[in-house]
């Protein structure tokens, strides 16, 4: 068993060591507190830590060749009412969609930023299913108001605790 040591496993590494460092501070909490944040942490560390070792025992043989790197990476997309599609990405355009997801994660930051979490989550879920994803209207809007309801739900009826407000209405309740 060879050990290999790749940008992949220390980013599997780093996970791990940061989901350690948050068990360790998450366990000074009281009680009640500490719930929520362990059901996150402790599988979020045995998953980081079950894929670096992994990474690290991975098989010099599964590593593309050199003159790989260059070729085109497969691709599968699924279109409504088509399937899979396979298809080949140049460099160019892996990296042109890696920044559009880059871009609309910013945009939700800055959204739950300045709305809220009550309108931004509604409001990002139905722009990304129907700019984005292309969907219907009645799906997108139906699986925005269904998020919106489960989020309310479980966190302002069950745990009894407010949602971020974001930047306008805390200026407006001033």
């Amino acid at each position: 068993m060879k050990i290999k040591i790749t940008t992949k496993s220390l980013i599997a590494l780093g996970m791990t060591i940061l989901f350690a460092i948050l068990l360790y501070i998450t366990l000074g909490y009281g009680e009640m507190t500490r719930r929520v944040p362990l059901v996150v942490i402790v599988p979020g560390l045995i998953v980081s830590a079950i894929q670096f070792v992994r990474d690290i025992r991975e098989a010099p043989a599964k590593e593309k060749p050199a003159e790989a790197k260059d070729q085109p990476a497969e691709s599968e997309t699924v279109v409504p009412g088509e399937g899979t599609l396979k298809e080949k990405l140049t460099p160019q355009e892996k990296r042109r969609r890696e920044w559009i997801a880059i871009g609309w994660l910013f945009l939700f930051f800055a959204m739950i930023a300045i709305l809220g979490l009550s309108i931004s989550i509604p409001l990002f879920i139905l722009l990304l299913m129907k700019i984005y994803g292309r969907e219907s209207w009645r799906l997108s809007i139906s699986v925005a108001v269904l998020m919106w309801a489960f989020i309310y739900v479980t966190f302002v009826w069950g745990m009894r605790s407010d949602l971020y407000p974001g930047f306008i209405l805390e200026q407006l309740q001033k």
